[in-house]
């Protein structure tokens, strides 16, 4: 893996420096040295697309460098690698989601609501690494928590090691109330920056919030109305923590909350 991975890497700086000399027709089998560079690239990435990606590192480079394929190739007169290269990262996020969907499994996060997995996934960016960590007792962490108007506040399974923005986190700003089990729209509530430390070590799933546009926060007007439309872009690209966290852990954890500014 890793030596089609060094050599997809060599062919793609070789792609540009012979269409640079090309350009400048410095040497005509230039033209020549580029048709095979291209053809052996779209070899390699057809073996890519049916591999599977272990390593993050190798993921996270693989990604880097289809960036740069994507780049080179893009003008091509026989045309682009882009069929290939979406292929081949359909895999990555196919890899990584199915390593979020064990440590799901394994913390019996899907016990109740298996239909949370695909919520839950929405929420990363497949293509940047993952990894497990372990969150240590005491360690502080933050979250944007949901506020209701009596000021209780919800605590959630997602953090952060430092403060970031609700929008690089993947959240609008506000989000619906609804009743647990019948979901009757009770309201809108608004986000608070709080900030916890953890009484108690947990295990958790270490990745990069996606972009998205959130039309789960909140799907209602303040008359109760279906909202009509998009819903509320945010862009992600922040650090983030999933920590599956059962009813009493949460309220070990609230008792250790502290709102922050921003």
């Amino acid at each position: 893996m890793e030596n089609y991975i060094d050599r997809l890497a060599y062919l793609a700086n070789e792609y540009s420096r012979c269409e640079d000399s090309y350009k400048r027709k410095a040497d005509e089998q230039d033209k020549y040295k580029m048709h095979a560079a291209f053809l052996e690239m779209r070899e390699i990435l057809q073996g890519l697309s049916m591999s599977n990606y272990v390593s993050d590192l190798w993921r996270f480079r693989l990604q880097t460098i289809l960036d740069k394929v994507n780049s080179v190739t893009k003008n091509n007169p026989d045309g682009n690698l882009s069929y290939e290269i979406m292929k081949v990262q359909g895999r990555i996020i196919n890899n990584g989601r199915a390593k979020f969907q064990e440590f799901c499994s394994r913390q019996d996060v899907l016990k109740e609501k298996a239909e949370d997995l695909a919520s839950y996934s929405r929420c990363i960016d497949f293509r940047n690494p993952t990894r497990l960590c372990q969150i240590e007792q005491n360690e502080v962490m933050y979250q944007w928590c949901m506020v209701k108007g009596d000021g209780t506040v919800g605590v959630g399974q997602w953090f952060s090691r430092t403060k970031v923005t609700m929008n690089e986190l993947g959240l609008a700003p506000g989000y619906d109330f609804l009743t647990p089990k019948r979901k009757i729209f009770k309201g809108t509530g608004t986000r608070l920056l709080f900030k916890f430390t953890f009484p108690f070590e947990k295990e958790a799933f270490r990745c990069t919030a996606a972009g998205a546009i959130d039309t789960w926060s909140v799907r209602h007007d303040s008359t109760g109305q279906k909202c009509q439309g998009a819903g509320v872009w945010a862009s992600g690209g922040a650090e983030q923590f999933f920590v599956p966290l059962s009813e009493d852990e949460k309220r070990k954890l609230l008792e250790t909350a502290e709102q922050e500014d921003f």
